[in-house]
Parts: C-alpha cells; sequence; structure tokens
C-alpha cells in the first residue's frame, strides 16, 4: 500500500504538512508582533504627538516645528528608530536629528524672522511653557509640553540648572514640543539645542547654544524655498521686488562662506563684510540673480553689462562686490564696475524685504 500524497483525502480528512502548520503558527506571531509595534497618532499638535511616541516608545523626544501647524492622523512603526524616523518624516514632514534621544525638527528658521516671504501667517502662537525648579531633581529633567505650549530655548538662560545657559539670540521662540522623564540637565539642554539647529557647548563657565553657520544657512534657504507662489500671473511691482531681493538674499546665504554668517548673527544689530569676485561661485550667482530681475546681462564672454541708478555700467571677472550681511537679514551689495567710458565706478544694492 503506498502512503498518501502531501495533502492527500485519507479517510475523509486532509493530513496537515506539520512544515505548512509551522509556518503558519510563525506567520500569526508575526503579525501579532506588527500589530504590537503599531500604534496610532490621532491629530494634533507636535506636543501631542511627542506625547503618543513616549507612550508608544517610553524614549524621550524633542520636536521643533518653525511655526505652529496641526498634524493629520497617521499610523506609525515603533519596532526599529529608522521605520519611527521614517514615518515621521512622511507624515510630520520633521527629519531625524543624529544623535541619543528621539530629536526631530522641521529644518526651517521660524517665518516671523523674514514676515514678507508670508510662510506660515496663518499660524496660532504657541503658549510658552518654561522650566522650573519642580521640573529638576538631582540634575534630572522631567518636562512635558502639552496642546499649543511649547518651550522657547531663551528660556533655559533663566532655569535653575546646575550651571548657566546662555542662548544665541536666533534661538528665541523656536517651538520645541517635549515629552523627557528624569533625564540629565546636559542631555536635556543638548537635545534642545539639536532640535533648532544650535551648536551645544559645555564649557566650564556654563552650557552655550552657539550658531550653527551651517544650519542656519540651511534653515534661511529652506524658509525663501517655502515660500507660497504668488496668487495672480500678473504680480505686482512689490511682489516682484520682493522675488528679486530673496533671489538675491539666497545667493548670498547660498555661498557666502561660515566665518561671515557667524559674524553678522552674532548679536541684533551685527553685520559682516565680505568680497567675492565677479568670477567666484558667489559672483557668478548674484549676477544669474541681477540678470533674473532684468539688470545685468552678459555682453561677452568677459563682461556684464549692469543697469545702475547712473546708467549701464560694465564688470569685468577682475572686478567683484563688497558685500554686507546684516543681522536683519538684509544685505548691501557694493559693485565694482566701470562706465561707457572706461572710468571706475561703484554702485550698491540694497537687498531689503
Amino acid at each position: 500500500m503506498s502512503l498518501p500524497a502531501r495533502g492527500q483525502v485519507t479517510f475523509g480528512r486532509i493530513q496537515p504538512n506539520p512544515r505548512t502548520a509551522l509556518n503558519v503558527r510563525m506567520n500569526m506571531i508575526a503579525v501579532v508582533a506588527l500589530y504590537a509595534s503599531l500604534a496610532t497618532f490621532p491629530g494634533g499638535s507636535t506636543a501631542d504627538l511627542a506625547a503618543s511616541v513616549f507612550q508608544a516608545t517610553g524614549r524621550n523626544i524633542f520636536l521643533t516645528q518653525a511655526y505652529v501647524q496641526p498634524i493629520k492622523k497617521f499610523d506609525y512603526e515603533t519596532k526599529t528608530f529608522d521605520d519611527l524616523a521614517f514615518d515621521l518624516r512622511m507624515n510630520a514632514k520633521l527629519h531625524e536629528v543624529s544623535g541619543p534621544n528621539l530629536v526631530f525638527d522641521d529644518e526651517i528658521l521660524p517665518p516671523f524672522r523674514i514676515p514678507k516671504l508670508g510662510v506660515g501667517k496663518q499660524a496660532s502662537a504657541p503658549s510658552w511653557k518654561s522650566l522650573t525648579a519642580d521640573d529638576i531633581s538631582a540634575g534630572n529633567v522631567s518636562f512635558q509640553t502639552t496642546g499649543s505650549q511649547r518651550l522657547d530655548p531663551a528660556s533655559l538662560a533663566n532655569a535653575p540648572f546646575s550651571k548657566h545657559v546662555t542662548v544665541n539670540w536666533l534661538f528665541e521662540k523656536y517651538g520645541v514640543a517635549v515629552c523627557a522623564s528624569k533625564l540629565d540637565e546636559k542631555t536635556f539642554i543638548s537635545c534642545v539645542a539639536r532640535s533648532v539647529g544650535a551648536a551645544f557647548v559645555d564649557a566650564p563657565a556654563g552650557y552655550r547654544l552657539d550658531l550653527d553657520p551651517e544650519q542656519l544657512r540651511s534653515r534661511v534657504l529652506n524658509l525663501i524655498a517655502a515660500r507660497p507662489p504668488a496668487d495672480s500671473s500678473k504680480p505686482s511691482e512689490a511682489e516682484l521686488r520682493v522675488a528679486e531681493n530673496l533671489q538675491l538674499l539666497a545667493a548670498i546665504f547660498r555661498d557666502a562662506d561660515a566665518t561671515a554668517i557667524s559674524a553678522a548673527f552674532k548679536e541684533p544689530g551685527a553685520s559682516s563684510e565680505f568680497v567675492a569676485s565677479a568670477s567666484s561661485r558667489l559672483g557668478n550667482d548674484l549676477v544669474e540673480a541681477l540678470g533674473s530681475a532684468g539688470q545685468a546681462r552678459l555682453v561677452n564672454r568677459n563682461w556684464v553689462s549692469i543697469k545702475t541708478p547712473g546708467g549701464v555700467a560694465y564688470m569685468s571677472p577682475r572686478m567683484g562686490f563688497t558685500v554686507t550681511l546684516s543681522a536683519n537679514f538684509t544685505a548691501r551689495i557694493s559693485i565694482d564696475a566701470v562706465n561707457a567710458q572706461q572710468k571706475p565706478q561703484t554702485f550698491e544694492i540694497v537687498v531689503n524685504l
């Protein structure tokens, strides 16, 4: 008598395959594990999202938006950090910041720094919550923002830490949502710094949130890129002027060196001056921006003509720009050129939003 084939009916019953049964059990376990690691955010603010992720993972979390905007409902995976980071990036438009603990931000300069961009103009103002002595015990911080509450990094200067905290003025009114439990003060402050693009310094005299020029460069360019399109196909003269100034400001921030940016934003009212030749990357970008604004055109391989209040001037690669960048996000571009009679001529373009 031959044995029945796999799955063959014998005496009215299907004989189970042990390997198939094992696979079914393993798949069921995998499905259960998947659902166990999947969490749902019902929608709300970044503070609500921070609380949701903290509850699902038990990990301290810092979330920063440049301006308040609601986040829609979404499911997120908590099995691995990469899964969680992907879901927050895709659904909450927040990007992970490398380092310990969960730190995410939208990588944009707060729009109130350049209000004429019109980014986030309908956003509501957050309710600022500061740390108190009740939030700090034996050098550890337990602190949570809820609803519309946000932590202002500038308020860390008044918190009762073991050392004083100095915060660069540009980080004032960055809205940080926090959900942290028993986190040592140094790590807590460094996480706030990372969430707003600051350089964290632990010095004997105190902690510092210093300006990171590369982070500022990136955030300014991202903010300019986030500007909503013009409402009409025929923008007004004022709108065209803003667009031209933004193109020039973007060229300056894209190509200025880190030292110049750091000096310009060291404190309110500061400025820095630097020089770029017409053949440099910054020079090329500025000429291109002036060309887009109808103020410059290429005459030949060596000369560019530029419209000035005093008439047409000409600039060659041997000449260049002197750029003064100010802490209020304005700039002056002093351009060396010659007039039609080949006499030296210097004129200035003001970039003012």
